[in-house]
């Protein structure tokens, strides 16, 4: 799909402020001056400012849905054996449970949470959701094709667990006391491996 310029000079600027900012702290002034645009235009382009915002943010939940497409990827291309496969989905575990990603989880989770009573922003994100969900079925079909993870269970349903399980992270993201890092990343690898060999 093909964005008009002003639409996407607007889409970019609240980018920039969201990596700074909660969307409350957006305004339409702020927004107008970074980018001189024009009121009108910004109305030409979206139904109303809290559309822009919207935009914004299915925009960069897409953009983080294409990032690990492409790692998941990676692993189809990579992989030679049943070893190699195991040996690339932890590592991609490893990748989207560290800690560091915890902006990457939160931007997840407010994305999620905007979707409560807006039906408008929910049919944004569902096509990059279900294209995340997609890849991860996808590959892990190929890996039940191939023999090299357990074929009794449903490809669509590990897909959905495991992004559940990374997301879920944010309990401890936002908890007092942290579970050590390296605790976390041990639990969930053998979650994998109990669920997938």
């Amino acid at each position: 799909m093909t964005i008009h310029p002003t639409a996407q000079k607007l889409i970019d600027s609240a980018l920039r402020m969201l990596e700074t900012n909660s969307l409350e702290q957006i305004g339409i002034e702020k927004v107008l001056d970074d980018t001189k645009v024009a009121r009108s235009s910004l109305y030409h382009h979206f139904e109303n400012f809290p559309h822009l915002l919207e935009c914004a943010v299915a925009y960069r939940f897409a953009r983080e849905t294409e990032q690990t497409i492409d790692q998941l990827r990676s692993v189809v291309e990579t992989a030679t054996n049943q070893e190699s496969f195991k040996v690339s989905v932890l590592d991609i575990n490893r990748t989207l449970q560290a800690a560091d990603r915890l902006p990457i989880r939160m931007q997840r989770i407010v994305a999620f949470s905007t979707t409560d009573k807006n039906a408008r922003f929910l049919e944004m994100l569902k096509a990059a959701q279900q294209k995340l969900t997609d890849a991860y079925a996808t590959i892990l079909k190929d890996a039940q094709l191939r023999g090299w993870i357990r074929t009794d269970i449903n490809a669509q349903a590990v897909a959905v667990f495991i992004q559940a399980m990374t997301i879920g992270r944010i309990v401890d993201d936002v908890s007092e006391k942290h579970v050590e890092p390296e605790s976390w990343i041990e639990v969930s690898e053998k979650a994998l491996i109990s669920l997938l060999w």
